[in-house]
């Protein structure tokens, strides 16, 4: 017996700005002599524009920062600055091509902290908790079409969680962006396993029941019904003890 699974092995979008131990590197408002702190070196093409103070030759408190770089624009941010970082409440815009990234919370000596909204270019959403500018803790993120709520580990998940796709559900464990561990899944062909997950896929012992009835329960490895399985064909019938290899019934 084999059954459809179409959740996807679903990694974080990638972050503007993803470490805060990331080198120093500085800009300067040529107008205010302020600089302005970046995690990447800049082209010798760049230009800043602070409308805020200076303390110490560094942005510093509330202002609008304008990026561009050989006249265009890289990206604007407007909010709290310390010591030339983004630090408090702020909504920080970065141009690319196909649109604006968009992140939208508090910032800490650079990256979103503690909790924040992210928008990128192409629709993905992130909404949660945050840790040294990556998704930890409690959130929700959709990519495409597939969403999932729950819990993150340094811009993975990991821990308990829900998937969603238009065709699957997902509800139990995740280690290192897969699912592994307990949990139920609802595939696209109407059927539900409730067991052992490894890697993305129904692992261990579990049981699968199709969305005419019939149960199967036993080992799967890969998805695929192996070993002795106990079948089930409806409700009215007993059930059967039936050997299976890779998904197939072979006594």
């Amino acid at each position: 017996m084999r059954f459809a699974l179409a959740l996807a092995s679903c990694t974080v979008f990638a972050w503007p700005i993803t470490s805060i131990a990331a080198a120093d590197f500085w800009v300067k408002d040529k107008t205010t002599q302020c600089l302005i702190w970046t995690d990447e070196a800049p082209d010798a093409k760049d230009d800043v524009t602070w409308t805020g103070k200076c303390h110490g030759g560094k942005a510093s408190g509330r202002g609008q920062l304008s990026w561009t770089r050989n006249g265009k624009s890289v990206g604007t941010y407007e909010g709290e600055m310390i010591d030339g970082r983004f630090d408090g409440p702020g909504i920080l815009k970065l141009n690319v091509e196909g649109g604006t990234d968009e992140l939208t919370g508090l910032f800490k000596k650079g990256f979103l902290e503690n909790g924040g909204l992210y928008k990128d270019a192409a629709g993905n959403v992130y909404e949660g908790e945050i840790k040294d500018g990556q998704p930890h803790g409690s959130g929700y993120q959709k990519i495409g079409e597939e969403e999932y709520i729950g819990e993150f580990e340094q811009g993975i998940r990991q821990g308990l969680g829900l998937a969603l796709t238009p065709e699957v559900a997902y509800i139990g464990e995740f280690v290192k962006d897969q699912a592994t561990g307990s949990g139920v899944l609802e595939d696209e062909l109407g059927g539900r396993y409730h067991g052992q997950f490894k890697d993305g896929k129904p692992h261990g012992f579990g049981t699968y029941v199709t969305k005419e009835g019939a149960a199967y329960q036993g080992s799967f490895v890969d998805s695929k019904a192996t070993g002795q399985i106990l079948v089930t064909a409806n409700a009215d019938t007993k059930p059967v003890l039936e050997t299976w290899k890779d998904g197939v019934k072979v006594q």
